[in-house]
C-alpha cells in the first residue's frame, strides 16, 4: 500500500516484509542437534523461506513457511556442530534477511541477579583473565543485550548502545569485559570438553527478585510475595530471546528473595 512506509525504496511497505527479532544476527551461534527455530513477523499473506549455506556456498538446508496472523516460525532440520555457515530469511513478497559467520553449538541464557551479573571486567584479577583469553583459541560468543526493564514485553532487544538496532553476537575476545564471570567459565569448560562453539545470552541485573524474571501472569496466579515490580526484567530481556534455540537456562539467583524461602520455591 502506498500509504504505509517504504524505508528502502522496494516498493513494498516495510511491515509486509520479512522482519526478525533482533536476537537473530551476525556471529550468532544455533543450537546443535535439535530442530533450529527461525521466526518472526509480517502482515502479507505469504510464505517464508530458510537456507543455510556452508563455507562453499553450498546449501545444506532450506524449509519454508506461511505467515498466519502476522507470525511465522520456520523449523530447521537438527544439525551437528560446525561452521560458519551463511544463513538466509526471504519473504514471498519481499524483504531478505542474511546472516554471517553463522555457527552451530550449544547455546544458553545466564540469568539471575548479581552473583550471575558480575562481569569479567569487574573482577580483581582480570588483567590475568583479558591475558588468558588473548591467549586461547577460544570458541565462545556472547550476546549482550543492554540491561532496560519495561513494564510490557518487548519483542526486540535494546543494544548495549541504547538503541533499537542490530544486535552483536561476539567473540569472547572483543566482549571479554562485560560478560559475566559464570557465564564465561561454564562455557569455557564446556567448549573445551565438547570441542564445539558456546553461544552465551548474558540476561542477568544485580539487585533484582525472582518475580521480576517472571510473566505478570505467572505472579499474578500465584501466591509469590513480590518485594519489587514483577516482570520488568522478564519483558525486557527474557521475552526478547523467548523461541530462540537454546540448550538451558543457567539460573543464579535467590538473595534479593531470602525473606521468602517458601515463596521462592513456588516461584522457582
Amino acid at each position: 500500500s502506498p500509504l504505509l512506509p517504504d524505508t528502502d525504496g522496494d516498493g513494498i511497505s516495510d511491515e509486509d516484509e520479512v522482519h526478525l527479532p533482533n536476537v537473530f544476527a551476525n556471529d550468532m551461534v544455533l543450537q546443535r542437534r535439535a530442530p533450529i527455530p527461525i521466526f518472526g513477523r509480517s502482515l502479507s499473506d505469504s510464505s517464508v523461506s530458510v537456507s543455510i549455506y556452508d563455507a562453499a556456498d553450498a546449501m545444506v538446508a532450506t524449509e519454508s513457511g506461511t505467515v498466519s496472523n502476522g507470525q511465522w516460525k520456520v523449523w530447521l532440520p537438527a544439525m551437528e556442530a560446525g561452521g560458519p555457515y551463511r544463513l538466509v530469511v526471504a519473504g514471498e513478497v519481499g524483504g531478505t534477511n542474511e546472516f554471517s559467520n553463522v555457527m552451530i553449538g550449544e547455546v544458553f541464557i545466564v540469568s539471575g541477579q548479581s552473583n550471575m551479573a558480575m562481569i569479567l571486567g569487574h573482577m580483581d584479577n582480570s588483567s590475568e583473565i583479558f591475558a588468558e583469553i588473548g591467549h586461547s583459541n577460544s570458541t565462545i560468543r556472547i550476546l549482550t543485550p543492554r540491561q532496560v526493564s519495561y513494564d510490557r514485553p518487548q519483542e526486540n532487544y535494546l543494544t548495549t548502545e541504547g538503541e533499537l538496532g542490530e544486535m552483536m553476537w561476539k567473540d569472547i575476545a572483543s566482549s571479554k569485559w562485560g560478560c559475566s564471570t559464570v557465564g564465561y567459565y561454564f562455557a569455557k569448560n564446556l567448549a573445551a570438553e565438547l570441542g564445539v562453539t558456546v553461544g552465551i545470552i548474558h540476561a542477568a541485573r544485580s539487585g533484582t527478585s525472582i518475580n521480576q524474571w517472571l510473566p505478570e501472569e505467572v505472579v499474578d496466579s500465584s501466591s509469590v510475595i513480590t518485594p519489587k515490580p514483577s516482570s520488568v526484567w522478564y519483558n525486557g530481556m527474557v521475552v526478547p530471546a523467548i523461541g530462540y534455540g537454546v540448550r538451558a537456562i543457567l539460573w543464579y539467583q535467590g538473595e534479593d528473595n531470602a525473606s521468602y524461602p517458601e515463596d521462592y520455591k513456588i516461584a522457582l
